[in-house]
């Protein structure tokens, strides 16, 4: 009786590791997504308001491609 206790306690534990070794995963991929994302969006903000000062004359074609260089570095 008493090795069926021990196995059983044994498996729950193994359980609960798997549980937060999963938990732990999906919050990691979770960050790095979001983390991601908003480098990925700050990005496209600059460059749609780059082409928003080209189109209303506040900057040349010329230092709209030097500044839009500087942005893809």
């Amino acid at each position: 009786m008493m090795s069926m206790g021990n196995g059983t306690m044994i498996g729950m534990m193994v359980i609960s590791i798997l549980i937060i070794g999963f938990l732990l995963y999906f919050l990691i991929v979770g960050i790095t997504n979001t983390i991601r994302k908003k480098e990925h969006t700050t990005e496209g903000r600059e460059m749609q308001i780059l082409k928003e000062r080209l189109a209303q004359g506040e900057i040349n074609e010329e230092e709209f491609q030097q500044k839009k260089e500087l942005l893809q570095k």
